[in-house]
């Protein structure tokens, strides 16, 4: 005999949990519970794929629903880490839909526009944008929006997803996908270590001589909750070469070369060399003022990968502040 599937009771689940971006709405729902699979979604993770089309839920709540077998492709249970594939029915409780986030916040329109202006390079499968530095890369706690958000919201691509991420501070190339198909090509690029990367940045102190700096790092370490990564021998493997361009006793404006793409991997090698990037709140202290509009004084120059057999460069040309900084 079969066992009639029932919808877990979404609007009890929220009652006990606080959830301050969620709101419960009384009137019955207007969408359907089951959708199909279209070709631009093919290889996803299912529990990525609710994700993005219902930010209703988190993560974990998505979790619940497929464990509980909620949440069904082509009639049968599966798992989060499940694959789909184009043509896929999947059918998702019908009470989710009780369940609506509050208006997205307002992007100003002098953001997008700052935003598109920067764009350096665009073909059919990427754009390379010059990321201001301030701007995050993605919403996250206490970031309503980032990026990827005000390019997804600017009506001019139907699908742009961030191929990659720099820090907040961070300026420079930023590439984003315009498909599922030139994400995955790209981010196999980057496990296998292909894709050439080039930072500027301005140092403590007085580097004369170009320094190679092959450390291991520790991305998981934590400090009061804030990841902050540390040298460590059990680590993942990093190396990193600074080569100086212009210096003074105070500080030097140095040419970064990667291999590898860690987090925080420029400013805790440097830091490491005694070296630490100029306004790093993190992993060094200022010698002298940093001028106005700038904190960290770390730039993507440059970055180099292929798309169909093609070399693809873009290119973000060094802030002046960084020239002026070294000449004070």
């Amino acid at each position: 005999m079969l066992k009639k599937q029932t919808d877990f009771n979404i609007l009890t689940f929220f009652k006990h949990e606080q959830h301050p971006l969620i709101v419960i709405d009384d009137q019955p729902p207007k969408k359907q519970p089951i959708f199909e699979v279209d070709a631009s979604e093919t290889g996803q993770r299912i529990d990525n794929l609710l994700l993005k089309k219902y930010k209703q839920l988190k993560k974990p709540q998505w979790y619940k629903l497929l464990r509980k077998g909620q949440v069904r492709v082509n009639g049968k249970r599966i798992k989060p880490l499940h694959k789909v594939v184009a043509g896929d029915k999947i059918r998702i409780p019908p009470s989710i839909f009780f369940v609506d986030q509050k208006a997205a916040p307002e992007i100003p329109q002098k953001v997008t526009g700052r935003l598109l202006d920067s764009i350096i390079f665009e073909n059919a499968s990427y754009v390379i944008i010059d990321k201001p530095a301030g701007m995050a890369c993605h919403a996250g706690s206490g970031i309503f929006y980032g990026v990827v958000e005000v390019l997804q919201n600017c009506g001019r691509w139907p699908y742009i997803q961030l191929c990659h991420r720099l820090d907040k501070s961070t300026s420079g190339c930023l590439v984003l996908a315009k498909n599922r198909e030139a994400l995955a090509a790209f981010q196999k690029q980057l496990k296998d270590k292909t894709i050439d990367k080039e930072y500027v940045a301005v140092l403590q102190g007085l580097l004369t001589d170009s320094v190679v700096v092959d450390q291991a790092l520790n991305t998981h370490h934590r400090v009061n909750g804030i990841r902050t990564v540390i040298v460590d021998a059990k680590g993942k493997p990093a190396k990193t070469t600074f080569e100086p361009l212009q210096a003074t006793q105070q500080c030097s404006l140095v040419h970064c070369l990667i291999e590898s793409g860690r987090t925080h991997q420029i400013r805790v090698h440097a830091a490491h060399i005694g070296h630490a990037v100029v306004g790093d709140p993190l992993y060094g202290e200022d010698e002298k003022p940093r001028m106005k509009g700038r904190q960290l004084y770390l730039h993507a120059q440059s970055i180099r990968f292929s798309d169909q057999n093609q070399t693809i460069t873009g290119e973000a040309p060094v802030p002046s502040l960084f020239y002026q900084y070294v000449d004070l």
